[in-house]
């Protein structure tokens, strides 16, 4: 979609400047004192090729990922899928690293990128704010269900969230389904909130 957009703003430009250069042209002849008048015969046309009209095609697949571990990590992590990707395509595939969806988002829905692997959360924003499509959904242990965990140290005399009252807690990216999300609505359960629990 984005592409689309792209080519499709780049030909009202590459019309526009068109336009713009023959209005100068009839206004910078036109206004002359000269008073000769120039005679064009358009039966005598030529057929040109017009490499303005088309995109060249990117060279390279622009892919997203909001990184939740280093960036090491993530390009680790991500380096054989996105192999494959570039290998189904016959195109170079470029890692693009955020530290938040909201940048991953931003970027896809700007037509930055043409790829981003982003969580529930932050695909439910991009589709009502920029008309995201979901491509795929990955399978775990044979289901596309995943889990949120509340984690403390293993020595922590907390083993409930009511322990946790009054304590820092930390979140993750803050569009981010359970590492956002999922608390905060765990915290409204208990009748608190992020900013006061």
């Amino acid at each position: 979609m984005g592409n689309i957009l792209k080519t499709k703003t780049l030909l009202f430009q590459v019309r526009r400047t068109r336009f713009l250069i023959a209005a100068i042209l009839v206004l910078a002849y036109g206004c002359g004192g000269e008073g000769d008048i120039a005679v064009v015969d358009f039966s005598k046309t030529m057929a040109v090729e017009r490499p303005g009209d088309r995109l060249p095609e990117d060279p390279f697949f622009r892919v997203a990922v909001a990184a939740m571990i280093s960036p090491k990590e993530t390009f680790v992590s991500y380096r054989y899928v996105l192999d494959y990707i570039g290998g189904r395509l016959g195109r170079e595939v470029h890692l693009i690293q955020r530290k938040t969806y909201g940048e991953i988002n931003q970027l896809l829905g700007e037509g930055q990128i043409d790829l981003a692997f982003i969580c529930s959360g932050p695909y439910v924003a991009g589709k009502d704010k920029y008309g995201f499509e979901a491509l795929a959904i990955p399978l775990v242990r044979g289901d596309h269900l995943y889990q949120s965990y509340l984690i403390v140290n293993k020595d922590s005399p907390f083993h409930k969230l009511e322990d946790l009252r009054g304590r820092v807690f930390a979140f993750t990216d803050p569009e981010s389904n359970t590492g956002r999300m999922v608390p905060s609505y765990w915290l409204a359960q208990i009748g608190e909130r992020p900013e006061r629990a």
